[in-house]
């Protein structure tokens, strides 16, 4: 083998291990690092989430209440209408039992 041939060689070997080492190296670190890149934009976006609701919670509170009010609200306002309504047959059956 001449010395040329063997300095040929070492350059496409010296070429196998630089591109061997970039997939075994280099390159799972950088999936590592897009993961990484990934999970951190997701973690970013729902922190802006969580602000922005803690912004809001003061008004959701209120919003909360007054639902929760209305809700007593209307259950009075049922159960005054059914008062309303046996107090309103019983005037009734007693004029009814009046007149015969």
């Amino acid at each position: 083998m001449k010395q040329s041939d063997a300095k040929i060689l070492l350059v496409l070997l010296a070429i196998g291990l630089i591109v061997a080492s970039i997939f075994l190296v280099a390159k799972p670190k950088n999936d590592s690092i897009k993961a990484l890149q990934t999970e951190i934009s997701d973690l970013q976006a729902r922190y802006d989430d969580l602000c922005a609701k803690e912004a809001q919670k003061d008004q959701c509170l209120a919003e909360n209440s007054m639902s929760s009010l209305r809700q007593k609200l209307l259950s009075m306002l049922l159960i005054l209408t059914r008062k309303i309504h046996l107090c309103s047959l019983r005037v009734l059956k007693k004029h009814t039992n009046s007149r015969m």
